[in-house]
């Protein structure tokens, strides 16, 4: 059982840490013993068991070591308890019994001294902050976000109450909103449920672009003089980058994303199979702008290009609860989404700008960044509906992992 105030707690470890029952104080009479008449229940009925059954229990019954003797006086130091008399650390039943009633006691002394709530922000013994969902019976406290995260009580800090609305809480809750949704990241292995989906049902490419889609952008790049009629175009036909994406469930382009108030990508590209999600932010450049220099070293502008995909990962990291929120819960709806997994792809310049040049750069920074950069040719040249070359497919041939 669980509860979302401390005193609930407290009065679940008060009952565990009741003295011997009256039934446990005949039985133990009965059979010649006497107990202490503040002797935990739960130790006393080991003490009662000891005796009732020593006659069948294996000489080679489990003796704690001295380190485990050591720690259980180290315990009863810290709660304040008296010395547990040795024969009562020899036997391991008992000595575990022990072992469970001093870690109740500390539990609840760290209890009544913080007297948490769920809602509070806690600093973790790792040094993350979490948010409180609620407190074992056990003392042990449970973080938002589920999948069994939990730490003891007495190794955690209080650092703002649930009440609390200054800016500090304001952002100790999203940063502990991030670490939740970080941890959840090990779970996404997998297509979300179908109503998580629905989140992409507007920008779903449906088919391939047609042969004519494709010979019209080839118009609007060699007329282009920047990238703006070429981001107009692709927002009014998405499809054409449909042969970019190899999902077998789902493929979908947003145009000019927003993350929050700060950055606006050109595109986000999403591709789903049974292994998840995949993400893509897209950055479009001019394609009079070269991609490489002369000596095959990025140009300025390609650097300036993914340093810009860089800082949107970044933003997406320190955001990543808001970002995965759905839009009806005030969030992104970016399913999913992992910064760390997210890939980049930068289109720059024309194909006649990197020929005979070194494509060692380029590699390299597909093989560590994960970001692709190619010129509009290398995009205009992608087979129709061919669904063997991909995105991540085209990172993964430069060596990155995708």
């Amino acid at each position: 059982m669980t509860y979302t105030v401390w005193k609930g707690a407290v009065a679940a470890l008060e009952a565990r840490l009741a003295p011997a029952t009256e039934d446990q104080k005949a039985a133990a009479s009965a059979v010649g013993i006497v107990l202490d008449p503040a002797l935990p229940g739960l130790v006393a009925a080991q003490i009662i068991s000891a005796h009732l059954f020593a006659p069948v229990r294996p000489e080679s019954s489990k003796v704690p070591s001295e380190d485990q003797i050591e720690y259980a006086r180290r315990l009863a130091r810290a709660t304040k308890s008296a010395p547990v008399a040795p024969e009562q650390l020899a036997h391991g039943p008992l000595y575990d019994a022990w072992i469970e009633i001093l870690h109740d006691r500390r539990a609840k002394m760290a209890l009544e001294r913080l007297k948490p709530e769920a809602g509070d922000i806690v600093i973790r013994s790792n040094g993350d902050l979490e948010q409180i969902a609620s407190i074992g019976a056990d003392g042990q406290v449970y973080f938002a976000g589920g999948l069994g995260a939990r730490e003891r009580i007495h190794k955690l800090k209080i650092k703002h109450r649930r009440t609390s609305g200054t800016r500090g809480a304001r952002a100790a809750r999203k940063q502990a909103a991030n670490v939740s949704a970080r941890r959840r990241s090990s779970t996404l292995s997998r297509p979300p449920p179908a109503q998580r989906m629905a989140e992409l049902d507007r920008w779903v490419l449906s088919s391939h672009a047609s042969s004519a889609d494709r010979a019209i952008l080839e118009d609007v790049v060699d007329d282009a003089s920047d990238e703006a009629p070429i981001q107009e175009y692709l927002t009014a036909h998405p499809e054409v980058f449909r042969a970019l994406l190899r999902g077998n469930l789902v493929n979908a382009a947003i145009p000019w994303p927003r993350l929050g108030g700060q950055f606006v990508p050109d595109f986000l590209l999403v591709e789903a199979d049974s292994a998840g999600l995949h993400w893509t932010l897209v950055e479009l450049e001019s394609p009079r702008k070269r991609p490489l220099n002369r000596d095959g070293k990025l140009s300025p502008k390609t650097r300036e290009a993914i340093a810009q995909i860089e800082s949107w990962r970044e933003w997406l990291t320190d955001n990543i609860d808001y970002a995965r929120r759905p839009k009806s819960q005030s969030g992104l709806g970016l399913i999913d989404v992992r910064p760390d997994r997210t890939n980049g792809l930068v289109l720059i310049g024309r194909r006649e700008d990197v020929e005979g040049l070194p494509t060692e750069h380029r590699t390299r920074v597909a093989r560590d960044s994960r970001i692709l950069v190619q010129t509009y040719d290398w995009f205009m040249d992608l087979p129709v509906g061919h669904l063997v070359t991909g995105l991540r497919h085209a990172i993964r041939a430069e060596g990155g992992d995708a």
